[in-house]
């Protein structure tokens, strides 16, 4: 593989990366704004939505692993 090919490769890889983070992030701040009303509406404790919360976060990593 010639050096410009690995160039190239990589240019794409990151450019990827970037491109899932920013979707990522678009969509974890379209639903986090919403916290407080779902935990009214579910009558849940600040304690449990923090666990949800991070059960998220928690199960992407997983995912990634």
């Amino acid at each position: 593989m010639s050096a410009q090919a690995v160039h190239r490769t990589l240019h794409s890889a990151r450019k990827a990366t970037y491109t899932l983070l920013f979707v990522n992030s678009l969509a974890t701040t379209s639903w986090i704004v919403h916290l407080p009303d779902i935990a009214e509406q579910t009558r849940s404790s600040d304690a449990q939505i923090g666990l949800a919360a991070s059960a998220v976060g928690i199960g992407s990593v997983v995912f990634i692993a």
